[in-house]
């Protein structure tokens, strides 16, 4: 195998893949990545840490002899990115060293590489695919990867639920302390799915999404199938149940308001100072005209701040205990200028916070402490 190619034309695939390749120590295979010259000029780049798996595929104009290899993804990676944007790499593989060679301007590097009967399987799926719009499913991730729990519980909480509903597109997470509701309806058909994707997979989609305008979309009993520009991406899928959350909605608005996005995200950074690190509550007290935020004192201080809000629609006044951290993490996700505020009347209704973010309809419900 030998070729010369742009950096910027292959730097890209080299970074998407080497955040899946290093995790199962177990098997040093897994912390390469395959690369597969072909006589058609395509050259194709295979990454897996068995769980999660990406294929990528690049168009080479200047190819000497094909070939294929594995080489270790963080070191080449690496390599590519100390290469200045627009140098010209030349890669050979000498097969009887198994060595895969790379020069670059005035510099010459030589990377161990293994053979490729060693690298594993990569399941493909060769039914019909789902078109979706790649910047909706982006930003459902984005707002819905905080109400994530990292770890297994009895129900499905270590990742979020994607329903498509005819012409809408439903992505639901949740941790059993918030929960985040994102829906986007369309003008197309999309038929009727109701998936669950693993965390890992919401994070990988992140970056192997990038700029593309169409995401497609697939599965089986075992994985999940993703395709978009010149890449594939594959996950097992998780195994379990999703909580009612409809159940945990509030189902009325009775008692609400309108926040300023930049004013609480500002007050809120500065009553965290005070906030004991160990509950990390604060106060909401609403009034007419305005809401009170403040943390319990403490041998370090405490802190209050009042923050105007706009149509309170409530009859007296309300103070709840939340969480503070949720709260930054949920302002800090925000794209409005105001979000709707539902205040529960009980002790324990949760708290519901409502966005449009153009065609976006954004609910996030944070429970009381």
């Amino acid at each position: 195998m030998e070729f010369k190619i742009k950096r910027d034309d292959i730097l890209k695939s080299f970074t998407i893949l080497s955040t899946i390749t290093g995790k199962a120590t177990y098997l040093p295979i897994l912390s390469h990545i395959l690369m597969k010259m072909g006589e058609d000029g395509k050259l194709i780049l295979k990454a897996t840490d068995g769980e999660i798996s990406i294929v990528m595929s690049i168009d080479v104009e200047n190819v000497i002899s094909p070939g294929s290899c594995t080489v270790p993804a963080k070191e080449i990676t690496d390599l590519f990115r100390s290469f200045d944007g627009d140098s010209e790499i030349h890669l050979k593989l000498e097969m009887e060293n198994n060595r895969m060679k790379i020069r670059s301007g005035m510099g010459e590097y030589s990377l161990a590489t293994l053979l490729e009967d060693a690298f594993p399987e990569i399941p493909e799926y060769q039914g019909d695919y789902i078109k979706l719009p790649a910047r909706i499913i982006k930003e459902m991730i984005s707002k819905t990867s905080a109400s994530v729990r990292p770890t297994f519980m009895e129900f499905n909480l270590f990742g979020a639920k994607l329903f498509l509903e005819q012409e809408k597109i439903i992505m639901v997470s949740t941790d059993a302390y918030r929960l985040s509701y994102v829906e986007y309806k369309g003008d197309v058909n999309y038929g009727m799915v109701d998936v669950f994707i693993p965390k890992r997979a919401m994070m990988e989609l992140q970056n192997f999404i990038g700029d593309s305008d169409i995401l497609e979309f697939s599965f089986d009993e075992k994985h999940l199938y993703f395709r978009c520009n010149n890449g594939f991406m594959v996950s097992q899928k998780a195994e379990g149940g999703f909580p009612q959350y409809e159940s945990i909605m509030p189902k009325k608005c009775e008692n609400r308001c309108t926040l300023d996005v930049k004013k609480m995200k500002s007050a809120l950074g500065r009553i965290s100072i005070f906030t004991n690190k160990l509950s990390n509550h604060i106060f909401w007290k609403f009034e007419k005209g305005r809401v009170i935020l403040s943390s319990d004192e403490t041998e370090k201080g405490g802190g209050v701040e009042e923050v105007p809000i706009k149509d309170y629609s409530g009859k007296e006044e309300k103070e709840i205990r939340l969480n503070c951290s949720y709260l930054k993490e949920y302002f800090s996700s925000l794209k409005v200028e105001e979000v709707v505020a539902c205040v529960p009347e009980g002790d324990k209704e949760p708290l519901l916070l409502v966005s449009h973010e153009g065609d976006i309809l954004y609910k996030f419900v944070l429970v009381l402490l």
